[in-house]
């Protein structure tokens, strides 16, 4: 098991955050943990969905492929 050693500030408010919470300071510690971890997951999946859009810059053409038609649309019609 890991010891840390806190600041007597720090650890009073964990003391009092944990009380408030109905936890253990571990608890409270591990749940702190476990939400950071969850953090960098979800930006290291932003970061590598950033780094496939950049991969696709230039390989792919996005732009309006409705206007070039002359149909008109009327789709709704009989609904209005």
């Amino acid at each position: 098991m890991l010891t840390i050693e806190l600041e007597p500030e720090l650890e009073n408010r964990l003391i009092k955050l944990a009380e408030q919470q109905h936890l253990s300071v571990n608890e409270i510690v591990r749940q702190f943990i476990k939400n950071c971890l969850q953090q960098k997951q979800l930006e290291n999946k932003r970061q590598h969905a950033l780094k496939r859009l950049e991969s696709l810059r230039g390989k792919m053409i996005v732009g309006d492929v409705i206007s070039p038609l002359d149909d008109v649309w009327t789709g709704d019609a009989n609904h209005l």
